[in-house]
């Protein structure tokens, strides 16, 4: 993948695709035992208050309760920065006294696949910030926003079908014909947002419109594996992560079809799993917890030991102290039951010995969350069976 990461750049000829398809508006891993969970989708979508200096929302919040802001900071962490960072962001109905990209994102995700023959197989995902007019220049009241799917893969077999799979769908396509050089090609961009009237008297863009896209939860990088995201933020757009997040639970970037790999490998499927993840976190961060009960089976009358990790994905690095609380529910029981509380260690890390199992005995474990700071979350049940 190109280390400056600025493919992101949509510019012009994301406007263009923006304005014509945003119409269209109706249109869990393991480490050792420890279980990662992804959130419940618990929430509706939501968006911020438009901030009155530059007249967009000053966040999105996907169904996961993350929110995120404009992430308008600058390399390495922000794709795009302020051309004054000295100034706060701002839109002015001229644009030379604007201070504002031409482009921002509030998410933006990316996977390149590095294929043998050579080619280009690229995902593209965002939540975007731009500018509808008919110039593209940065102007108050020419504000848009959209989200954003875009498949672009090349030297296949013209004619060919493929399947494209990603974190927020399935595709399928026929490869058009690119020429000698480029082979069978997709090209495929999805906008789903606001686009602008053509009749000066007409309402701003509604900044809800870009929720009916299909880019919902936002993906972050997977807390289990990797190097940990820079507090304050879901990753990192210089560094390949893997991720979580998906709704289907498809972390990855897949096609498949006829020489996917390239004309002439006789590869017809390539993947990769990492990706390339901006966002800026707005209050409470992200928490997992994970949970291992150990023996996995024990004799009548046997007792277990509970143990765990509580991560984060740009939260704070120091997770000493944090209170964990353990629930147990027997076999034929209706609803889980307290079973203790513990503190987490310098690491995040926790343990309680001698819990006592009573028949089949599922065990869970939540963290209530901190207000602004974290994120609540809870584990996946772990089941003990009592042999006889």
């Amino acid at each position: 993948m190109e280390q400056a990461r600025w493919r992101m750049r949509i510019g012009g000829e994301a406007i263009r695709a923006s304005l014509v398809l945003a119409l269209a508006l109706l249109a869990a891993l393991m480490l050792a035992a420890f279980v990662l969970v992804r959130p419940a989708l618990a929430v509706p979508e939501q968006v911020g208050p438009v901030n009155a200096n530059h007249g967009y929302p000053n966040w999105y919040g996907d169904s996961n309760g993350l929110k995120l802001g404009l992430c308008l900071d600058g390399p390495p962490l922000c794709l795009e920065g302020l051309p004054n960072p000295t100034q706060p962001a701002s839109v002015a109905a001229d644009p030379a006294l604007s201070n504002f990209p031409e482009e921002a994102f509030w998410w933006a995700g990316e996977a390149s696949i590095e294929r043998r023959a050579g080619g280009r197989a690229l995902l593209v995902l965002a939540r975007e910030a731009a500018f509808g007019g008919a110039d593209e220049a940065v102007r108050d009241g020419d504000q848009v926003s959209f989200s954003r799917v875009r498949i672009r893969v090349d030297n296949l077999r013209p004619g060919a079908t493929y399947k494209v799979t990603h974190p927020y769908g399935v595709k399928t396509f026929r490869a058009e014909n690119g020429g000698a050089a480029r082979g069978g090609v997709i090209n495929f961009t999805e906008d789903i947002g606001c686009a602008l009237s053509p009749n000066p008297a007409a309402p701003r863009c509604n900044f809800r419109d870009a929720l009916f896209g299909k880019v919902d939860p936002f993906l972050i990088w997977d807390p289990m594996t990797g190097a940990r995201a820079p507090v304050g933020y879901v990753g990192n757009p210089l560094v390949d992560h893997r991720v979580v997040g998906s709704p289907r639970g498809t972390n990855f970037f897949r096609v498949e079809g006829p020489d996917a790999g390239g004309r002439g490998t006789g590869i017809n499927r390539v993947q990769t799993s990492l990706f390339s993840i901006q966002g800026k976190i707005v209050g409470a961060a992200p928490s997992f917890v994970g949970l291992a009960a150990k023996p996995a089976k024990v004799r009548p009358g046997g007792r277990v030991t509970l143990s765990g990790k509580l991560r984060t994905v740009g939260g704070p690095t120091n997770l000493t102290g944090k209170s964990i609380e353990l629930f147990k529910k027997p076999k034929g029981a209706r609803t889980f039951t307290p079973a203790g509380k513990v503190r987490t260690s310098s690491n995040g890390s926790f343990s309680r010995r001698g819990v006592k199992v009573g028949k089949n005995t599922a065990f869970r474990a939540r963290f209530a969350g901190e207000p602004g700071v974290l994120k609540a979350s809870g584990s996946d049940p772990r089941i003990v069976r009592v042999t006889r």
